[in-house]
């Protein structure tokens, strides 16, 4: 992940710090917004590593539906012939509670283990 050369990042006892570098004061709110992107990003990263993503599909309108079949994931959104999804990683899981619903996650993140905290200082 790139960073902004504006933004030093610290740890300590397990908690990653976000902080801008010494900058002008006509700088500074910017460099204080990089470091918050930095912070976000970074926890965003983390996130997906140690949880995994869950990805949640409500399909709204007459004639709208998803169903799997086997290995392939069909929706009917409308155009004049269905939309057929056929390759899909082994790691993402599909579950549907009803035709207009779809829930779609990976289940295969690691076990790293991650920081305490993210702060901004």
């Amino acid at each position: 992940m790139h960073v902004n050369s504006s933004v030093q990042i610290s740890t300590a006892d397990n908690v990653l710090t976000f902080a801008p570098n010494e900058v002008s004061k006509k700088e500074e709110k910017a460099a204080w917004a990089q470091a918050g992107t930095a912070r976000a990003n970074t926890a965003n990263l983390i996130k997906g590593v140690t949880e995994g993503w869950e990805k949640k599909l409500t399909l709204i309108g007459v004639g709208y539906r998803a169903q799997a079949k086997g290995k392939v994931l069909n929706l009917t959104l409308g155009f004049s012939h269905p939309v057929d999804e056929r390759q899909r990683p082994p790691s993402i899981g599909r579950t549907f509670q009803s035709r207009n619903y779809a829930d779609g996650s990976n289940n295969d993140a690691g076990n790293t283990e991650p920081p305490n905290r993210l702060k901004c200082a």
